[in-house]
């Protein structure tokens, strides 16, 4: 005997089964998503390990450090850090440095690797902040260059670009930045009035120039133009003319079936007239709104 289900068991015993695939699809993709992510750290290191053999040292930090964001590791933040202590890569270097005072189980001589490369680089080094709350979200770019400002905020010293971007929005702001200073950008609506800088550890903030690429502004409408008591007139003319031309649809209408139920002379000419006249109406509700209509678009001033 087979036993049906009732509908809301049957619903419900459905939902229970899609929820259970979706589940059983996200614990066996998790697996693979980091499979696949420790083997591309693993190439990384890699790659890092005989770039550093070779004498690149910029391709070593670089790849070595690509290595430890995508799966944690002291060997390859070794590398990295060993790597940025032979070149010029400040930034990296003070990245590197935040990572290891972020994790509690570094060992010793890492932290010493993070201390000597901060020392080196802390004096090439500034930060900008970037401040999208009016904006969120927002995308930021840096001398020409992505800036993913929510991981790190380190920039050389010297002179940047910085440009923002947010639903259609762009603002950009010139700065310069000097030794150990942090200089705040804020995205902010064209007609806000620039922000004042606030103090900020270790120095004061600078501010920024800001060069707001907003919309031109809405052309003022013209001072003259034609009262609207006429477009309603036209409105009114419309409806009155649109109303007999319905009105001599339907007498027309009944002139066809009394002459399809009686014909004769009479009644043919008479259905053609009341046709003829129904074409007229109709035309003149057609011409009325359509010169009602140029004139809310193009002559009254509302």
């Amino acid at each position: 005997m087979v036993r049906r289900v009732p509908l809301p068991a049957r619903r419900r015993l459905l939902s229970a089964l899609a929820v259970g695939c979706a589940l059983t699809a996200i614990a066996t993709a998790a697996p693979a998503r980091a499979d696949e992510e420790l083997t591309d750290a693993r190439k990384a290191y890699d790659r890092g390990a005989k770039a550093y053999d070779d004498g690149d040292y910029v391709t070593a930090a670089r790849e070595a450090s690509f290595a430890d964001q995508l799966v944690p590791n002291t060997t390859a933040l070794e590398l990295a850090l060993k790597s940025v202590l032979r070149v010029e890569l400040h930034v990296l270097a003070m990245q590197l440095a935040d990572r290891v005072a972020a994790r509690d189980d570094a060992p010793p001589s890492l932290r010493s690797l993070a201390a000597e490369a901060r020392a080196r680089s802390v004096d090439r080094v500034g930060k900008i902040r970037v401040d999208c709350k009016s904006w969120a979200p927002c995308t930021a770019t840096l001398d020409g260059a992505p800036f993913p400002f929510l991981e790190h905020n380190w920039v050389t010293v010297g002179p940047h670009s910085v440009r923002l971007a947010a639903a259609g929005r762009t603002q950009s702001f010139d700065v310069v930045v000097t030794r150990g200073q942090e200089i705040a950008v804020e995205a902010r609506e064209p007609s806000a009035k620039p922000a004042l800088p606030a103090p900020a550890a270790p120095a004061a903030r600078a501010p920024a120039a800001a060069t707001s690429e907003a919309p031109p502004p809405a052309r003022a409408s013209d001072a003259s133009g034609v009262s609207p008591a006429w477009f309603w007139a036209g409105v009114a003319v419309t409806a009155a003319v649109g109303a007999g031309a319905i009105a001599s649809g339907v007498d027309t209408l009944n002139k066809h079936d009394d002459f399809a139920a009686k014909p004769s002379r009479d009644g043919s000419t008479d259905g053609q007239s009341a046709q003829t006249r129904t074409n007229v109406l109709l035309g003149a509700t057609g011409a009325a709104a359509a010169v009602t209509l140029a004139l809310g678009l193009f002559v009254v001033k509302f």
